[in-house]
């Protein structure tokens, strides 16, 4: 269940490589989905679907038991902010019968999507003591646009 809402809310794209993923045991084994922890295992973290990605299995065992970077961290932001608009979604259109109104991420009637302005360590490098930015400066300093698509 977790693993199919997650290849929903990441419209079945790895977020190791971005190449297309296969849900279950059809196909080349090689591109088929495997749940990395955002937050390892090892550090604590659950096998449930907020503190998951969907990646190829070698996607997966490329990070290893590292910290997850900068764009696992927009994507398991992003993903987390889908399922979320997915669970009001329903819950409003099963509550009263009358269907979602969309969320704040797609307005109703807007086949565009909104960006999502972030302020995120993307391609940042740790210095010791705070993270900073391959070109210098404090991660506050920058902000990052992602667009959530449907």
């Amino acid at each position: 269940m977790q693993m199919r809402r997650l290849y929903k809310a990441q419209s079945g794209i790895c977020a190791g490589c971005g190449k297309r993923i296969v849900l279950g045991q059809q196909g080349d084994p090689r591109k088929a989905a495997s749940f990395d922890h955002v937050i390892p295992r090892s550090e604590g973290g659950r096998r449930v679907a907020t503190n998951g990605l969907l990646k190829h299995a070698a996607c997966n065992e490329a990070r290893g038991n590292r910290p997850a970077n900068g764009c696992d961290l927009i994507w398991h932001l992003v993903v987390s902010l889908r399922l979320t608009r997915r669970g009001r979604r329903s819950a409003r259109s099963g509550a009263n019968g009358t269907g979602g109104k969309g969320c704040d991420l797609f307005p109703s009637g807007s086949s565009n999507p909104s960006p999502l302005v972030l302020s995120a360590p993307v391609g940042m490098k740790q210095n010791g003591r705070k993270p900073v930015w391959p070109a210098g400066g404090d991660v506050a300093d920058r902000q990052v646009s992602v667009f959530a698509a449907k």
